[in-house]
């Protein structure tokens, strides 16, 4: 499991974190949007640093069903091709209640 961020979650529902990569180092808010379930192809969630659009989220059950966000994030500055992640509970029981970014290879 390849960590790229670390986040918490406001009481207000917005994700603040970090965002680490080999090329940026930046500080990332994964901000609710107002999509339900009458729009389920609009992201649930939008990724921002600094006022700039990285990409979108959607919430997601993975095969265990376990919730996770899917993150695709995209931007010059982390190069050609977006960038897939899960937003998951972080299982260190020593860091409740954060979250981390979990690069997601393509397969």
């Amino acid at each position: 499991m390849t960590v790229i961020g670390f986040v918490t979650l406001t009481d207000s529902g917005v994700y603040h974190g970090h965002l680490h990569t080999f090329n940026v180092r930046a500080d990332i808010a994964i901000l609710p949007t107002l999509a339900g379930p009458d729009h389920p192809d609009e992201p649930h969630y939008l990724v921002r640093f600094d006022g700039i659009d990285l990409g979108p989220g959607f919430n997601r059950i993975d095969a265990d069903g376990r919730p996770y966000i899917a993150l695709t994030l995209a931007h010059p500055e982390l190069g050609p091709r977006a960038i897939a992640a899960r937003l998951i509970a972080d299982p260190d029981p020593f860091n409740p209640p954060g979250y981390v970014l979990v690069w997601t290879p393509e397969p």
